[in-house]
C-alpha cells in the first residue's frame, strides 16, 4: 500500500514539474530556441524517408547540409 501511494505521489510531482517547465518554455520561447542558420549539419540517411525530410527541413532553416546515404540516387534527389 505505501508503494503505491509513493507511485502516485511520484507521478503527481512529475506531472507537476512537466507543466511547469511547458509552461515556462512557452512563457518565453527566445530563452530556448537555438537558430541554426549558417550552421553545417552533417545528415546520414538523408537519401529517402525521414533523413530526406529532416534535411529538407533544415535547409528550410538556413543550414548548409551536407548529406551522406548509400542510396545515390536517393541523396541527389534530396540534394535538389
Amino acid at each position: 500500500m505505501l508503494t503505491l501511494v509513493v507511485e502516485v505521489i511520484y507521478g503527481l510531482v512529475r506531472a507537476v514539474v512537466y507543466a511547469v517547465v511547458i509552461f515556462i518554455k512557452n512563457r518565453f520561447p527566445g530563452k530556448f530556441s537555438k537558430s541554426i542558420e549558417g550552421e553545417t549539419i552533417l545528415l546520414t540517411g538523408g537519401g529517402s524517408g525521414i533523413g530526406r525530410i529532416m534535411g529538407r527541413k533544415l535547409a528550410a532553416l538556413g543550414a548548409t547540409v551536407v548529406t551522406l546515404d548509400v542510396n545515390e540516387k536517393g541523396n541527389d534527389e534530396t540534394v535538389r
